[in-house]
């Protein structure tokens, strides 16, 4: 069973030590906390299976980030972060493909699908199949399911061009959403949700939908 409390509580002590010199002196207590959100990523592999296959034989350990900030371009000089994410993504993190995240932080944990910050030609494909396909993706985020549980639609705030992108119509029916810089769904959760003895459930329940969405964008990128 996955230990949230657990792993909330150590992230919670490591934001208010995060040196060096106490994460040596807890790392046992890391390893305990990461092999912990191993099995709960191996847990949505397999249940995500169902949707893509290939997720039945990925590494667990793939689809999680390093504990260590980069530090070299950022005035934060603190060297660990103070979350633990996965990202599950058809063809691995370095593919380019929307897919689907978790994020565990005390005072910030979140469900998350799509795509961040896509390179310049996914970017390009991305924005010239909604140009063709905006009603179906209108009609994907105002699904019941999606307009109950992700009340932001695509997000939008710091994540748009004020002008529309060179080559696209300023009329077009879907210029707002061809303003995007990222293609990204969010469901913001309490500490409260994230602890929730059915969490992980929860979390395969609200990945499940938004697969459409994902597929949508995945098509749009494969295009």
């Amino acid at each position: 069973m996955f230990d949230q409390a657990r792993v909330l509580n150590f992230l919670q002590d490591l934001g208010k030590n995060n040196n060096r010199v106490w994460f040596d002196e807890h790392r046992s207590e890391y390893q305990v906390v990461r092999q912990e959100w191993i099995q709960f990523t191996q847990y949505l592999l397999g249940e995500m299976g169902e949707v893509y296959q290939e997720f039945f034989e990925n590494d667990p350990r793939k689809c999680i980030y390093r504990i260590n900030r980069d530090t070299r371009f950022s005035k934060d000089k603190t060297p660990y972060k103070k979350n633990f994410g996965s990202y599950l993504v058809p063809g691995g993190k370095k593919s380019g493909n929307a897919g689907w995240y978790v994020h565990a932080e005390p005072g910030n944990c979140f469900l998350a699908a799509g795509v961040y910050a896509p390179e310049s030609q996914n970017l390009r494909k991305i924005r010239e199949y909604i140009a063709e396909n905006h009603q179906e993706l209108e009609t994907l985020l105002n699904e019941k399911n999606i307009t109950d549980n992700f009340v932001e639609g695509f997000r939008e705030e710091n994540m748009k061009l004020i002008r529309p992108p060179r080559g696209f119509d300023k009329e077009h029916p879907a210029i707002e959403r061809l303003k995007l810089k990222h293609f990204i769904i969010i469901h913001n959760m309490s500490d409260k949700e994230f602890l929730n003895k059915n969490f992980a459930q929860k979390v395969v329940q609200q990945f499940q939908r938004l697969t459409p969405i994902v597929n949508y964008l995945n098509r749009a990128i494969a295009d």
